[in-house]
């Protein structure tokens, strides 16, 4: 089977996974469920990209296993939090709602395939790491494979240290300063970015396409209304609705506007362009 076989095969599953999720989103009325779809989506599609390549290979089991750590984690995460404000509807989507208007239904579902198309989009490189069946590892893989488990542990590790902030009733209103957190303002998304970093490396001895992973931690501020608003240029789910930044941090640069400026509590604060 050749490479765009693999491809248009998976792509039209994820297509017709994600039209479910779709129609569970509308009986359900809540259509932050695509949050979690979109990121288990990445296991559903690596995994069919190793069943249907060609068999036995220790590297396709390890990016498997590197995909549905990440993949799986994160999906869990978000089906969690979802799950806990249901059926309050998360205020990105509710205001996406009130935009479309009557005809929110037709724009969700393209809103949706949008992301299922994403999926296909950045997990296309990897087919050329499962299509290969050389036993031996590149020192290039290695580096990949350590990038990759120190990333996850720093975001799964920001993730719950955020978490702990929550539980304490005392903590309501503030800025997270804690931990990881005193050091970026996201370190969760610095993490995130790392992880596609990490696939990058991995999938780089293979082809240039192994640049397509790092794409969707870029992005741009814009004005609107008088409000800095982060949007990146290629991410799925919630990634693609734009991220309002608190009014805990006013002066916000381009550069470090997703993740990686200092609290204005450290001393250290980026302008506004």
């Amino acid at each position: 089977m050749s490479i765009l076989e693999i491809f248009f095969i998976t792509l039209g599953f994820t297509i017709i996974m994600i039209y479910w999720v779709w129609i569970y989103a509308i009986r359900i009325k809540n259509f932050s469920i695509i949050d979690a779809a979109w990121s288990g989506g990445f296991f559903v599609q690596a995994f069919l990209y190793n069943s249907l390549s060609p068999s036995g290979s220790s590297r396709k089991i390890l990016l498997l296993s590197m995909i549905a750590l990440w993949s799986l984690r994160l999906s869990y995460f978000l089906t969690k939090r979802i799950a806990g404000h249901h059926p309050q509807e998360d205020t990105r989507y509710a205001q996406l709602r009130a935009e479309y208007g009557n005809d929110y239904e037709k724009r969700f579902l393209y809103f949706y395939m949008m992301q299922a198309v994403s999926i296909s989009v950045l997990t296309f490189p990897f087919i050329f790491v499962f299509n290969n069946v050389n036993p031996n590892l590149s020192w290039i893989e290695y580096t990949g494979v350590a990038a990759f488990a120190i990333s996850l542990f720093g975001e799964a590790l920001a993730d719950f240290q955020m978490q702990q902030f929550k539980k304490n009733p005392k903590n309501k209103g503030r800025v997270c300063d804690v931990g990881l957190w005193r050091y970026s303002r996201h370190p969760n998304y610095f993490f995130e970015s790392c992880i596609w970093f990490s696939f990058f490396i991995f999938i780089l001895i293979y082809n240039w396409l192994g640049l397509l992973p790092g794409v969707g931690t870029i992005g741009r501020v814009i004005l609107e209304n008088g409000e800095q608003i982060f949007v990146p240029f290629l991410r799925g789910g919630a990634a693609d609705l734009p991220l309002r930044l608190p009014p805990a941090y006013p002066d916000i640069l381009i550069l470090c506007a997703s993740w990686h400026n200092r609290p204005a509590a450290r001393g250290r604060r980026c302008r506004r362009r």
